[in-house]
């Protein structure tokens, strides 16, 4: 168990001892809602479908918004929309479409601004137990010159994207 969910389920534990001294049946039931949730800590994985991009360092060229729950990245070597769903983030892989009409374009909007025109150096996604993508991060630029981790992730109704430096990402350590 990594160390922060052991301090995590260790306090939640002393919690339970002296919850027990009023009656076992409540222990319990707070015992099952901690395991709930410490279950239910996301999972980084390596985003497999975008590998050989990675691998290439596909570059960015635009970013369209398609309604609150739908962003489609352009890259040179083709499309990908990242569409928010019920229980999570779903992503569509495409050549490269026509220019939508309806679609507002975001190249000069933050975080993208920051990316667009970069090679895509890193691809993965955060995924709880029942295998829902609940967060993308995309590394933009090599190790060595800057690189940002673009996080995109449902936020309410809607598909929120930031960007951050990576030595100020937790996926970095």
């Amino acid at each position: 168990m990594p160390q922060a969910i052991q301090r995590v389920w260790d306090s939640e534990m002393r919690a339970i001892r002296r919850l027990n001294r009023g009656g076992l049946l409540r222990a319990r039931v707070y015992q099952r809602s901690i395991r709930a949730r410490v279950r239910t800590v996301p999972k980084r994985t390596p985003e497999e479908p975008l590998a050989q991009w990675v691998e290439l360092g596909t570059r960015l060229l635009r970013v369209e918004s398609h309604g609150p729950r739908t962003l489609s990245l352009r890259f040179d070597r083709g499309e990908l929309q990242v569409v928010l769903e019920d229980h999570g983030i779903a992503l569509e892989f495409g050549g490269a479409a026509p220019l939508s009409e309806e679609a507002e374009i975001l190249d000069e909007t933050d975080p993208w601004w920051t990316v667009v025109g970069q090679p895509l150096r890193g691809a993965t996604s955060l995924v709880d137990t029942d295998q829902r993508r609940t967060a993308l991060e995309l590394q933009f630029r090599p190790d060595g010159e800057n690189p940002k981790i673009v996080i995109l992730e449902p936020r309410g109704p809607r598909l929120r994207a930031r960007a951050l430096p990576k030595s100020q990402w937790d996926g970095a350590q």
